[in-house]
């Protein structure tokens, strides 16, 4: 069991390295304006909807991971963290006064204040369900990375559709190394906690694949890479649902 424990953190550890090296802090930041405004478009609402409440708590912890996820400015990263934290849950206890205040300043340029540096559980803010819907529809309350994702299959971007590529590989990796965080407390019969790290680990895998080759105007191999990130997800979704 320790051994197993102990492999488990290397592994951790490992991912956590790669999403760092290769989705860095201009990347990440990106994110997190790109998410806080999602964020802040639902709660300018005059009310909110259970489908608003459960996108705009989805992409409030994503933003959380953003910043924990960050190797820059820590005490900055960690204040934005407890900031998107405290968001979530406003948002879950209906006080959208709060919850509006709160969005308005989320910001990667966020001052630092008192917030601790050290990496806290994410998972225990938030239903892993609510986190998975973002590959759902915007019809259903999600982002629609699902069809993002499928719609790049055997397509061939136009140049001026690479960065946004760019971006949708480096946040579904970045989802994928969250969803490790969920990873089962016990196994129970072929879902096991081994199949949970390593079919997490190939969806990462293949979204920073799928990043790399829209860095790298590879247009090519785009559809490629979009092929297997979606596989990916596919083969995990048979497995756990």
């Amino acid at each position: 069991m320790r051994r197993f424990v102990i492999i488990t953190v290397v592994m951790f550890l490992g991912l956590a390295v790669l999403v760092r090296a290769q989705v860095p802090g201009p990347a990440l930041n990106n994110l997190i304006t790109q998410d806080a405004k999602a964020v802040q478009a639902i709660l300018a609402k005059e009310k909110l909807d259970k489908k608003g409440a459960r996108k705009a708590m989805a992409a409030s912890l994503l933003i959380a991971h953003y910043a924990q996820s960050s190797k820059d400015n820590p005490k900055e990263m960690a204040t934005l963290r407890d900031l998107a934290l405290q968001l979530l849950k406003a948002i879950e206890d209906d006080k959208h006064a709060d919850a509006k205040a709160l969005a308005a300043k989320l910001s990667p340029m966020v001052k630092a204040g008192a917030a601790k540096t050290d990496k806290v559980a994410l998972p225990k803010h938030l239903e892993f369900d609510l986190v998975m819907r973002m590959f759902s529809s915007e019809r259903v309350g999600g982002f629609g990375l699902e069809k993002q994702i499928e719609d790049l299959v055997g397509a061939k971007p136009a140049a001026g559709d690479l960065d946004k590529i760019v971006a949708l590989g480096q946040k579904t990796a970045l989802i994928a190394s969250l969803v490790r965080a969920y990873v089962p407390e016990k196994d129970e019969g072929k879902k096991s906690k081994k199949l949970w790290l390593s079919s997490s680990e190939e969806m990462q895998t293949n979204a920073l694949a799928l990043a790399a080759a829209a860095s790298a105007n590879k247009v090519d191999a785009i559809g490629k890479a979009a092929e297997s990130l979606g596989n990916s997800c596919i083969k995990c979704h048979d497995s756990f649902r």
